[in-house]
């Protein structure tokens, strides 16, 4: 949940075990890059789309961990 923040630790620990990791629902651009910059999620569930995407362009990373195919 985005209200326990971007919970680095827990993030990567989950996808060094090759889960994927969403957090939801992450609609305003404070919060988005906060979480972006502090973590590098698999996905983000949102309203408002276009605004994450661009959000990602700008500042931020592909998730370091290889993961595992379902």
């Amino acid at each position: 949940r985005w209200t326990l923040g971007p919970m680095h630790d827990d993030v990567q620990r989950a996808q060094s075990a090759g889960v994927r990791v969403a957090f939801w629902t992450l609609d305003d651009p404070t919060f988005i890059d906060a979480f972006l910059t502090a973590t590098s999620p698999n996905g983000i569930l949102t309203n408002r789309p276009s605004l994450v995407v661009n959000r990602f362009e700008r500042v931020g990373t592909l998730p370091s961990a290889p993961m595992r195919e379902p």
